[in-house]
């Protein structure tokens, strides 16, 4: 008999932004603005309206996988995850069955660490979110990993594995010489402007996704001694390189692994 697996995945919300999106198409210049702006479709509403009822009949796993903002906004990631909470009430699903991870959106790019030493602290606003939320499930700085089973399938199941792909996200690649003093004059500029219009200066022309090789290792070698029956799910932000050295470099092309799972063949 075919054992299923129901895995719902949400991501690049980019949050406030899709709460205020409005959709029409408009072919009449001359319409009044306030009927066509009362008629405009809003996306993250019927978005949101499919996933809960999907939600509701309780998936066995539940994935966010970044950009749950943008230009790294704090509060707008807060207010992503109570939108969310309030959709799912996902306290009621076990933290095993819940995964995040960071986006390079969900990057604090005033809290990156000049020196490249803390690679932590860029993401700590977003950590706490979660924690404030008493749903402690964000990975940053290691691979967060838990298995679940599936009902009446003996020892077969999946196991999560959790990985920040956004390392490289904010980091400066500039001289060490000028680095402090560049790095106290974007930040100043920042503070000046807002977050969203510093954004193209100080955030997507350093938006470098990078893994921790560490993680991918250990990631490859619990999946080399895993249960023929246990299926590996990874999630991240961005692509694993299919390459056999990791390209460190400006706009690197992760490029797409596409794995194909038959589960009549695993089950």
């Amino acid at each position: 008999m075919l054992k299923t697996l129901e895995i719902v995945h949400i991501g690049d919300v980019h949050f406030p932004e899709s709460k205020d999106e409005r959709l029409a198409d408009i072919r009449d210049s001359g319409f009044p603005p306030g009927v066509a702006e009362r008629a405009k479709l809003t996306p993250l509403r019927c978005v949101a309206r499919k996933y809960t009822a999907v939600v509701d009949k309780q998936p066995d796993v539940l994935l966010f996988s970044g950009d749950l903002t943008s230009f790294g906004d704090a509060q707008g990631y807060r207010d992503c995850l109570t939108f969310l909470n309030q959709l799912f009430n996902l306290k009621r699903l076990p933290q095993k069955r819940l995964h995040a991870v960071p986006g390079n959106h969900d990057v604090d790019r005033l809290n990156v660490d000049p020196s490249g030493k803390d690679l932590r602290r860029k993401f700590e606003t977003f950590v706490l979110a979660w924690e404030d939320l008493g749903i402690p499930i964000l990975a940053v700085d290691a691979v967060r990993k838990s298995s679940v089973s599936i009902p009446k399938a003996g020892a077969s199941g999946v196991t999560l594995f959790s990985l920040n792909s956004s390392l490289g996200c904010g980091e400066m690649r500039y001289p060490l010489e000028i680095q402090n003093k560049l790095s106290d004059l974007l930040s100043d500029y920042a503070k000046s402007v807002g977050e969203k219009d510093a954004f193209p200066l100080v955030g997507e022309i350093l938006d470098t996704p990078a893994f921790d090789q560490d993680h991918i290792e250990e990631v490859c070698h619990t999946i080399g001694g895993m249960n023929k029956k246990n299926v590996p799910v990874v999630v991240a932000h961005h692509n694993i390189l299919p390459q056999a050295i990791p390209r460190v470099a400006a706009y690197t092309e992760l490029g797409r692994v596409h794995t194909k799972v038959v589960f009549s063949d695993i089950f």
